[in-house]
């Protein structure tokens, strides 16, 4: 191996491709509460600035001035803004003050807070912990006269302790709260404070339990008069939608949804109008599907969608248009003959009838709706082809295409576009949708060595459904079959599809499904080489990759694992409780992978951050602990300073030892010495982030603000 050949295969990174691909993106910026936008893309290889016309879809260039809008948050750290613009809230120590834009002066608006009992906390709340600067909790009504917050008790929440090296200085402590399954977490105390008059109403509901990365969904209704949240059980096998009267602050039970199980992560909630009536998500029937509530009562009105097929998480419904009757939303699985993950975009009436496709082409799709809910943008991809991005009218009539990526220069380079494809499960009948990335000198009479790049969820998906520049493509290119397959257990399918997972994370995304699938896949494919297949992942992946060298070491002979949470039991709250179970007690047994480590037959990297505040470094330490004692041979890099995604020249330097490590145990090649990432090729490093909400050059795969 030769450094020329870990050139070639740099120019494979996705900062590097997508260097030299024309309109990979399209974010629109709307403009006011209308349905014009601008937005900034490349086109000849130069930055571009378009306004467009929505009402004829035409395009021109702008000026610096035509787009800017003053927003007081962006010079505001730690501060939170009014919808209208008018009002600053912070926190002070532990309580809330306000400032009105134009004035000086700041008056407070809570004066009870103390350490552990602070108004607008995020402390024990989010992992990785908030920035010292983020901004209080609260939420604005409407007419931005109101705010809904809480006093959040967090003091009983243990803290997790960092010691970070500092060149010369002494080392650096860095303490955090840190709920883990089963233990004390933060509880919060709601309260309702007007902003101009400082008058405050608590809410009468017992403290609200909130463990770690929970989905506080918080809704106003439109006239400002009530005030809908989801609280969930400890299990989160119940969960209940209530409303507060913003006036009295009494509270009213509405609806309340149980399992044997556990519930859908992120259910839609959904108020608008007159506040009558809301939108719930459900998988009672076996499917994520929405519902038509009675916001006074509770009741169920009507099943709005039905079928073999799911609704999108969370953020599925777009819009909703109270006086035509219309709900727009995400689906996943409603068009025969397609990729069940494939997104598309539906509207049905609130009577349940009209439901309608608006984005027909047979690819992934990704919406923007205008304010007004007039027009919306529509990206659409493959894999295998490029993106598009096309405006629409609300009633799916396409006004216009806005751009096209161009690849030709990428393709150029001899990059490949990766292959979709599927296999059965280990159950011999299930289909599972995978990619497979082959290097740009493929040569169908040799043979390969196969690599599985795994994500296990079970809250998110590995493979890429949209146009994709994965780091998997670099690693491909160094020789190896890259692989990516999502097994049983993950969502955007069935209840039944999505359990599987339940108090069984040790399965680690369906361990036994890879290896059938990558079987299968060997078996029309004579250049896999089985006898030399390796693994890697990050995060919920580095728990993955080292499973599966534990788990399986007659099949995996090398594993690259980094930042893994190895130990469910000391990973959060939000995490173990809700895809473990709760309390933790014996189904937590056998879910470390210290008590995999005597069985270690392959090569295995283990690699960890001293920074890293969302999967501590204990649990790689304890893994590697383990093996000592089990006096198996495995080689660990700590990168200093480095959180839990990795960054800058430590993340360049873990990148090249990554594919050294393969190159070497699976390859049978010696990787060139000391070779530096960036040295010979030019890169644009202001690439926007991976869509895992790392860095440019970073590999995880991260969902955006979520975890592992």
């Amino acid at each position: 191996m030769t450094a020329d050949d870990y050139r070639r295969a740099e120019r494979m990174l996705p900062d590097s491709a997508a260097a030299l691909v024309d309109g990979l993106k399209l974010k629109p910026h709307w403009i006011g509460e209308g349905s014009d936008f601008w937005y900034q893309t490349r086109r000849d290889g130069k930055p571009r600035r378009l306004l467009v016309d929505t009402l004829s879809g035409e395009q021109r260039p702008i000026l610096e001035h035509e787009h800017r809008r003053e927003r007081a948050d962006e010079a505001l750290p730690g501060a939170a803004v009014s919808p209208d613009g008018r009002w600053v809230v912070s926190m002070a120590d532990y309580d809330l003050q306000v400032r009105h834009l134009g004035e000086e002066q700041v008056r407070r608006l809570t004066r009870d807070g103390r350490a552990g009992h602070a108004y607008g906390s995020r402390s024990g709340l989010q992992v990785p912990p908030a920035a010292d600067d983020a901004s209080p909790v609260v939420y604005f009504s409407p007419d931005s006269r109101r705010i809904l917050t809480y006093r959040l008790h967090y003091a009983d929440v243990p803290e997790l302790h960092l010691v970070q090296a500092r060149g010369g200085d002494r080392p650096d402590l860095r303490s955090y709260r840190y709920a883990m399954p089963g233990g004390p977490v933060a509880e919060a105390e709601w309260v309702i404070l007007d902003l101009a008059d400082g008058a405050r109403v608590d809410v009468r509901h017992p403290p609200t339990p909130i463990r770690p990365n929970s989905d506080l969904q918080v809704q106003w209704s439109d006239d400002g008069r009530r005030i809908f949240f989801l609280e969930e059980e400890a299990g989160f096998a119940r969960a209940w939608i209530r409303a507060i009267d913003a006036d009295t602050g009494t509270v009213l039970t509405l609806l309340e949804e149980r399992t044997d199980t556990v519930l859908d992560r992120q259910p839609i909630l959904r108020v608008f109008g007159d506040r009558s009536e809301l939108i719930w998500s459900s998988e009672r029937d076996g499917w994520r599907h929405l519902y038509l509530v009675d916001a006074r009562t509770g009741g169920i009105k009507r099943q709005l969608t039905r079928g073999e097929w799911s609704v999108q998480a969370r953020h599925g419904v777009l819009h909703v248009d109270p006086e035509q009757r219309w709900v727009y939303f995400m689906a996943h699985g409603r068009e025969t003959g397609r990729d069940p993950y494939y997104r598309h975009l539906y509207r049905v009436r609130l009577d349940g009838t009209g439901l309608t496709l608006l984005t027909p082409e047979n690819a992934d799709h990704s919406v923007d709706f205008s304010a007004d809910g007039a027009v919306f943008v529509d990206t659409y991809s493959r894999v295998d082809s490029p993106p598009v991005s096309v405006l629409r009218m609300a009633s799916g009539q396409q006004v216009a295409e806005l751009q096209r990526a161009d690849i030709r220069r990428l393709l150029a380079t001899g990059w490949r576009a990766p292959q979709p494809f599927s296999v059965k499960a280990r159950d011999g009948s299930t289909d599972l949708f995978g990619v497979m990335f082959l290097p740009s000198h493929f040569d169908p009479d040799r043979r390969y060595p196969v690599i599985d790049s795994i994500y296990p969820g079970p809250q998110n998906t590995r493979v890429p459904k949209s146009f994709t520049l994965d780091h998997a493509q670099a690693l491909a290119e160094l020789g190896f079959i890259v692989v990516q397959i999502d097994g049983m257990g993950t969502p955007k399918r069935s209840r039944a599809f999505r359990e599987v997972s339940y108090r069984n994370l040790g399965d680690a995304g369906g361990l036994d499904d890879h290896v059938a699938g990558l079987r299968q896949l060997a078996q029309s494919r004579p250049w896999m080489d089985l006898s030399r297949v390796g693994i890697y992942g990050h995060s919920g992946g580095g728990f993955a990759s080292a499973r599966a060298i534990l788990a399986h070491p007659d099949f995996y002979k090398v594993a690259v694992s980094s930042s893994g949470n190895h130990d469910q039991r000391i990973y959060h709250a939000g995490w173990g409780e809700r895809y473990q179970g709760y309390p933790q007690g014996d189904n937590y047994a056998g879910l470390d992978n210290a008590s995999l480590a005597g069985e270690l037959k392959g090569k295995l990297l283990l690699v960890h951050g001293d920074a890293d505040d969302n999967v501590h470094p204990a649990h790689t330490l304890a893994l590697a602990q383990a093996l000592i004692e089990a006096g198996k041979d495995f080689d660990l890099l700590i990168l200093p300073g480095q959180a839990h995604a990795f960054e800058g020249r430590a993340n360049d330097y873990f990148i090249r030892r990554r594919w050294d490590y393969f190159v070497r145990h699976l390859l049978g090649s010696e990787p060139p010495p000391g070779y530096r990432l960036g040295s010979d090729v030019e890169v644009d490093r202001t690439t926007d982030r991976d869509h895992d909400g790392t860095g440019p050059r970073a590999d995880p795969f991260l969902p955006q603000g979520e975890a592992p």
